[in-house]
């Protein structure tokens, strides 16, 4: 321990809310929520999924085992991971106005009511803002958390304006909608309310920046919407300013004081938002995960473009053609059926000024185009050549990567091939052409060709018109749709401009991107990560938004020659030390005592087929539920709600708790006048109202029933899982390699091993029967008949996370030991399975507990193969705990008790078994499931 207080000690944790919601509250139970849907159109990815269920752990240990005390939050939870200092040691006038001064100093717990969502451009953070929300009013709908208003606030128009669009998509079919009122309508909203409130989810927007302490035009007095901090307030990109003096900062801490504050933005740099970060999704963790496209930086050769003179030429040339040799190398690798059309996307830092950047780089283009630079070309192409050779990949997956294969497919380019590819011809004067409609941007052709291959995209291009494209051929178009909003279908291969464009644009098609002499202060910074987040996005096959190495497709073969570079974003910038430094420097946010995931071993299963049941829903009405499975109260509950329905007449019942359907007014009736609820002295409402929101919402449910059996795939994966902290990496592989590499012969071959090898038998037993080692305290068994390899069981431990460490499972294992090879001689086939009920949750069986139905997860499934019979065998050994076990039971029995399944030829029955691992007694009516953990071997004979 001392050692491990040491290492505490000298690393302070970056991140910590994501640890404490990932390693400490996965035992939270959230299945109150539908964290999968969004709209008829879209679905939540995973990592989406992940985030929200990361939030709505820490808000359920937040108000329900803290009753949002934060002072003891902070103390409690927060101290587990050591971290900075963030008290505010210089806060305004503003805060202390409305918190507590100790000394100079404003203690940090009392803003430790917030979490923040640090998640990069293109991963969708929009669509989890609205879902969100959504869960939030289902919270406090069921009562899980405090009831209050919920405030959105966003960066600017634009921004505020796609929120809205994506609001309007969300609420189609949907019964209750999100309406997004004005912040200026509040007052009206609260006071006289809406016909439709009760089927609203309101919301309240407006911009951040427009956010202050006085009323003046646009601009909003907080005050007005204060009500005593009690709002939940989502942040979208408005995180701008420093947390102690930035007023309009410290106005979103008061505005959540007593509620809770959501931060949303792909560039956190503020060490508390960092601290409370609950899911970082950050550029370089979207691309670990296999989200975006692998970060390749390159020399900074756009320095020539600092110098505005024509004496260096040749050097903007042989840059630019640099970057067109990267954009003719992802073009050769385009694939009609997969994929994007590679573009390359250069931002500069002038536009309309005497010999801004974008004219000088337009310039360079156009002398490309037309003129003969062979010389300058081969110098190019050896310089990419040699650089491909020896730099690796910024951010990627694999350690050490680099891409010196493509180094020979680049000097195979011909200049021909190259402008062929570029401009859709080999030659050829520049042609532009112009919309009189809009203002904003300038495509460009070639006289020898009949496509756009350029376009510049700026705020307005008079300019550029008057003074930029003298000499230069000008058309017009009227086309409706302009270029810039229908890129993913246009042939334009470069897009040029400012930073008007960084935002509110989504494509996958960037492969190369451009930053000239863009500086390196905070809002470029800013800007920079932005922009490469937008590059990131990637589209691999089939709609997947992963990289092909992440996903499972019979197409990879085909594919994987071109993946290399499809999946790789080229960024070219004038300073390349600093935008590395931008990219290192989140990687460095997760820093503290690191922990890594490391997958194990699946056995090899040859053509055994693994089944596992699968179910399909149905609903029944409260009625036709069994009183044991029925709405549980307490005795007091049940008379007082009897008392309180006879004294209010219907009418007002219905017209008070919204059961405005008759059909659904006399089933909550029938079932209160027939007593038809579970009386359970430990569960007591204390509020009348919420009994009634609960039951409310247990008038129906919907019950599993077995639709099929399919084989086993990908729903056990908690041995992909497993956390190692990284000072143990190598002795943990160690000892997974060793244990793997064991032999344990039979009793036999050992004998005759130690013959062959002149060995005592001792020592041939230590080699060749060794099933298990042990390496601090945590065991790793080695068992050919397990889906994986190795079993790893222990007490809970500091340096790894996400083995069997329940003590009665590893009683079990210790147990099952002894009778391992006995099972042999009963079957053809055997194999089992740990389970682990956060990870693999499709592995289940339904039971019906207080009017819904929950899942059971057993701790263990078994195959058991006899001739065309496959036994599924569902143990669980700590299975007498409470009296739950019988509501386990009861939902076995329904589903699974003699039924026999079939699927082709095979005959399918399944059973479950429960193991005493103490002495405790059991009632009569389930004692056929318990089994004694001394007499293992009767589960098998039973099932043979």
């Amino acid at each position: 321990m001392a050692k491990q207080k040491k290492l505490i000690d000298e690393h302070n944790y970056k991140i910590v809310l994501q640890q404490l919601a990932e390693n400490e509250y996965l035992g939270v139970d959230t299945n109150e929520f539908n964290f999968e849907s969004f709209s008829n159109e879209k679905t939540m990815f995973s990592y989406q999924i992940e985030a929200l269920q990361n939030a709505f752990r820490v808000l359920s240990k937040f108000y329900d085992d803290y009753n949002g005390d934060k002072e003891s939050f902070y103390i409690k939870e927060y101290k587990k991971y050591p971290h900075s200092n963030l008290d505010y040691t210089k806060p305004n006038e503003l805060l202390q106005e409305y918190f507590p001064i100790l000394g100079k100093r404003i203690e940090f717990h009392h803003f430790i009511n917030r979490m923040g969502f640090w998640m990069t451009m293109g991963s969708g953070k929009t669509i989890v803002i609205i879902k969100l929300i959504e869960l939030l009013d289902r919270a406090m709908g069921l009562n899980l958390i405090p009831k209050k208003n919920i405030l959105f606030f966003t960066a600017n128009e634009g921004l505020l304006d796609r929120f809205k669009k994506e609001v309007d998509e969300y609420n189609l079919f949907k019964d209750k909608t999100i309406d997004a009122i004005n912040l200026k309508d509040y007052e009206d909203r609260q006071k006289f309310g809406s016909v439709f409130d009760s089927q609203l989810i309101k919301l309240f927007c407006y911009r951040a920046d427009l956010m202050s302490d006085e009323r003046k035009e646009a601009l909003l007095d907080f005050k007005d919407y204060l009500d005593n901090g009690n709002n939940y307030v989502i942040l979208d990109e408005a995180h701008k300013g420093d947390k102690q003096d930035s007023k309009r900062q410290n106005i979103f801490s008061i505005l959540a004081k007593n509620g809770f504050l959501f931060n949303f933005s792909a560039t956190f740099t503020d060490v508390s938002d960092i601290t409370t970060t609950v899911y970082n999704l950050n550029q370089a963790v979207w691309v670990k995960k296999g989200y975006g496209k692998k970060l390749f930086l390159l020399n900074g050769d756009l320095k020539a473009f600092k110098e505005k003179s024509d004496l260096n030429e040749n050097e903007k040339q042989q840059a630019t053609l640099k970057s067109l040799l990267l954009l003719a190398l992802a073009k050769k690798y385009k694939l009609s059926n997969a994929y994007h059309d590679p573009m390359m996307v250069v931002f500069t830092n002038s536009v309309n000024t005497v010999e801004a950047d974008a004219e000088l780089f337009f310039r360079t283009l156009e002398s490309i185009a037309k003129d003969d630079l062979e010389t300058v070309f081969n110098e190019a192409k050896k310089d990419l050549k040699e650089e491909f050779k020896a730099t690796k990949y910024l951010v990627t997956d694999k350690d050490g990567e680099g891409i010196s294969e493509l180094a020979e497919q680049v000097v195979k380019i011909s200049f021909n091939e190259l402008k062929e590819s570029v401009f859709y011809a080999k030659n050829g004067n520049i042609e532009a052409i112009v919309n009189p409609k809009d203002k904003t941007e300038i495509a460009f052709k070639l006289d020898s060709a009949d496509k756009q291959f350029c376009l510049i995209k700026i705020g307005d291009i008079s300019s550029w018109i008057k003074e930029k494209l003298k000499g230069i051929k000008i058309d017009e178009t009227f086309k409706e749709e302009s270029y810039f909003k229908s890129l993913d279908k246009s042939s334009i291969n470069i897009l040029l401009g400012s930073r008007a464009f960084y935002e509110g644009w989504d494509t996958t098609r960037p492969n190369i991107m451009l930053f000239l002499n863009i500086g390196m202060d905070k809002e470029a910074k800013k800007f920079v990560t932005q922009s490469i987040g937008r590059g990131m996005r990637v589209e691999s096959v089939d709609g997947s938004r992963q990289r092909i190495d992440f996903i499972d497709t019979d197409r990879k073969a085909e594919i994987s020659p071109s993946a290399k570079t499809l999946e790789t974003l080229f960024v070219v910038s004038t300073n390349k030390e600093a935008t590395s430094s931008i990219i290192s420097w989140q990687e460095e946010q997760n820093s503290g005592i690191d922990w890594i995931e490391i997958e194990l071993e699946k056995n090899k299963i040859d053509n055994k087929i693994l089944y596992i049941p699968i179910y399909k829903k149905h609903e029944i009405s409260a009625d036709k539920i069994t009183n044991k499975s029925a709405f549980k109260l307490s005795e007091k509950n049940r008379k007082d709600l009897k008392i309180y329905m006879k004294n209010l007449n219907s009418q007002m019942f219905a017209l008070k708790h919204k059961l405005y359907n008759k059909k659904e007014y006399d089933l909550f009736s029938q079932i209160v006048n027939e007593n038809n609820f579970f009386i359970d002295k430990n569960v007591h409402y204390k509020s009348l109202d919420i009994l009634i929101q609960k039951l409310k919402s247990r008038l129906h449910i919907k019950q599993s029933v077995v639709d099929t059996f399919r084989a086993l795939n990908d729903e056990i994966v908690h041995f992909k899982k497993i956390k190692i902290r990284v000072d143990k990496k190598e002795e943990f592989r160690q000892s997974v390699s060793k244990t793997i590499e064991m032999q344990n012969l039979t009793d036999d071959e050992v004998y005759q091993k130690s013959k062959e090898e002149n060995i005592s038998l001792k020592d041939a037993t230590n080699l060749y029967q060794t099933k298990e080692l042990i390496f601090e305290d945590i065991k790793f068994q080695k068992m050919l008949n397990h889906y994986y390899n190795p079993i790893i069981c222990g007490e809970k431990s500091d340096w790894i996370k996400n083995i069997i460490s329940e003590e009665s499972e590893v009683i079990f294992l210790d147990e099952f030991t002894k009778i391992y090879n006995d099972i042999d001689k009963k079957y053809d086939w055997w194999m089992f399975s740990k389970l682990n009920q956060y990870h693999d949750k499709n592995i289940f069986i339904p039971y019906g507990d207080d009017r819904e139905e929950k899942p059971f997860y057993p701790d263990f499934i078994f195959w058991l193969q006899k001739g065309n019979k496959q036994t599924i065998l569902f143990i669980d050994p700590k299975g007498d705990r409470n009296t739950e076990y019988e509501h386990k039971v009861d939902g076995y029995e329904k589903v699974f008790l003699n039924q026999v399944f079939k699927v082709g030829k095979t005959e399918i029955d399944v059973k479950l078994a429960l193991i005493r691992i103490t002495d405790t007694t059991v009632g009569k009516r389930y004692e056929n499931y318990w089994y004694s953990k001394d007499r293992l071997l009767n589960i098998f004979d039973d099932m043979a």
